[in-house]
């Protein structure tokens, strides 16, 4: 083999100049650009999961508030919601929520447990 390139240089160096160099060096462009467009791909992914996280953590906040307050006005709470209020608050503490939701879910724990509070006031229950 050895023999064969150093009879055959020439047609050896033109093989090198003519295809396999600029061979090589399409395919190290092509991964250079597969790369870029990899890291592109992989930042947007990141950001719609930051903008997912951000996103469960507001309406977890935001309805653990809004049920709050409405069932602290009534002065009592029906047991499937004030577990509920518990749950949704366990997983918006572990979702790292700042704690604005805390002072609302302190006085849902207070509440008296009344599964028919919604019943009340309805002329449904009197």
């Amino acid at each position: 083999m050895l023999d064969f390139l150093i009879e055959n240089y020439q047609i050896v160096s033109v093989l090198l100049n003519v295809a396999i160099i600029p061979a090589l060096g399409f395919i190290v462009k092509w991964l250079i650009l597969w790369k870029k467009e990899n890291d592109a791909r992989e930042w947007e992914r990141q950001q719609m999961e930051k903008a997912h996280h951000k996103g469960t953590i507001a309406l977890l906040r935001d309805r653990i508030i809004q049920s709050g307050m409405f069932f602290s006005s009534k002065g009592g709470i029906p047991s499937r919601v004030k577990d509920n209020l518990l749950d949704m608050y366990d997983a918006y503490h572990t979702l790292g929520g700042n704690g604005s939701a805390s002072e609302v879910i302190d006085e849902v724990k207070r509440l008296p447990v009344d599964d028919n509070i919604l019943k009340k006031g309805t002329g449904q229950n009197e």
